[in-house]
């Protein structure tokens, strides 16, 4: 019996392994493996792409290419989402005050009870958010001029469109060209890799497309979203210029030389000088200031945490507590201003909790000015506040001078 039992097993490892075999060779063939990398071109257009719209559910996305040759493109986010209860109420409410009088109320009756019930519509309210692209919008962008996917599938029927999920679409996606538009049904996602079935409108042509392109403008105000308010001509300006109140200072970039082009100038040879990250004041540019350097790298950590609107857009308790000007040498400077909003002196009443002074101060937001992202950002409130603290101490402090050497005297005497 026991020749029996092994030899059962035997078999049954045999079909198992046959069956996995099987199973690699054969099933995955109308998918695509990891290993696959070869691209199937699913159109080749000579105009570059100046819109993309995707919609998928309650959820609306529009990535419009830059107004200008070094801007960033657009990006528009609608999201509907029911109202609040309390604000369905508010609605009804409304509504019954309007009832002239000796006027019923709209009613239906039930089949189930027959008794007559108020008709309650949905209500909805659209969420919109504008913002700049980052530099993963701008390559998606330029993707689309020349899509390629993964695989062609032909032209399936319409049984299998619904399997597909392209019949009725999972998300529909427009990409407007400077003379046409191409439309794409966007389906359900591959089973064990990571792609989607698309289809386009015009052609009946199936494709299995990278879901990174369908995820990113879905997932865009996460994904696409910059939040760098300075970019790359402001990071390597040649000086900065900051003011608090009316006192200011100037700060400069140190220049620096590579040991290889020190080699060439004991040659006789001419040396090139690139740029460095270290600054240094005015008064004194040949002397590196530790505490401006500092400074400097804090600065260029901001992020904008949320678009608040127009540059413009500026609430009437904000105030300007910080002035910064970069300078190239080449072109007009180019001024940021950092505004601090104190928290609404109705918050206390209106959470029935007294306002101690740690979390005033942890109430009170901060808001850049920013010409690249052309908008008003909210930024981190503790670096924020630590950038305006450091930046008073830079203007007061005198170029040369040692940290802490000035007060240890005023302390002997």
């Amino acid at each position: 019996m026991r020749w029996l039992g092994s030899y059962i097993h035997g078999a049954l490892l045999i079909l198992a392994l046959g069956a996995t075999y099987y199973s690699w060779k054969y099933a995955g063939q109308n998918e695509v493996g990891p290993e696959d990398t070869a691209r199937v071109a699913v159109w080749k257009e000579s105009s570059p792409v100046t819109e993309i719209s995707y919609k998928e559910g309650n959820r609306n996305v529009v990535v419009s290419k830059a107004k200008k040759q070094d801007g960033l493109p657009d990006i528009f986010v609608t999201k509907t989402v029911p109202e609040p209860k309390n604000a369905k109420a508010a609605n009804v409410n409304n509504q019954q005050q309007k009832v002239k009088p000796g006027e019923k109320t709209p009613s239906r009756n039930t089949k189930a009870t027959g008794k007559q019930e108020n008709i309650e519509k949905k209500s909805e309210k659209k969420i919109s958010s504008h913002f700049k692209g980052n530099k993963k919008a701008l390559e998606l962008l330029a993707g689309f001029s020349s899509l390629k996917a993964k695989r062609a599938l032909g032209k399936p029927e319409s049984e299998q469109l619904i399997s597909l999920g392209l019949d009725p679409p999972t998300g529909n996606m427009e990409v407007r060209f400077k003379s046409k538009t191409r439309k794409i049904r966007v389906g359900k996602p591959t089973y064990g890799t990571a792609g989607r079935y698309i289809m386009l409108e015009d052609t009946g042509e199936v494709f299995v497309a990278d879901s990174d392109i369908v995820s990113s403008l879905k997932w865009a105000a996460t994904r696409l979203k910059e939040t760098d308010p300075f970019g790359p001509k402001l990071k390597d300006a040649e000086s900065l210029q900051i003011a608090v109140g009316s006192k200011s200072k100037t700060l400069v970039r140190m220049k620096s030389v590579d040991q290889r082009e020190k080699q060439k100038k004991k040659k006789g040879e001419k040396e090139e000088i690139s740029r460095s990250n270290n600054w240094a004041f005015k008064e004194s540019p040949g002397e590196e200031s530790e505490e401006a350097t500092n400074w400097v790298a804090k600065l260029f950590r901001l992020r904008a945490r949320k678009y608040q609107g127009a540059m413009t857009d500026m609430p009437a308790n904000g105030q300007d507590v910080l002035d910064i000007n970069f300078n190239n040498g080449k072109t007009t400077g180019t001024r940021l201003h950092l505004y601090k909003i104190k928290p609404d002196i109705n918050d206390e009443s209106k959470n029935n909790k007294p306002t101690t002074g740690e979390s005033k101060i942890n109430n009170i937001k901060y808001f850049l000015s920013s010409p690249r992202l052309e908008s008003l950002v909210q930024v981190s409130s503790n670096l924020a506040r630590e950038i305006v603290r450091d930046a008073e101490a830079l203007i007061s402090k005198k170029a040369g001078a040692k940290p802490g050497k000035t007060k240890a005297k005023k302390n002997h005497l």
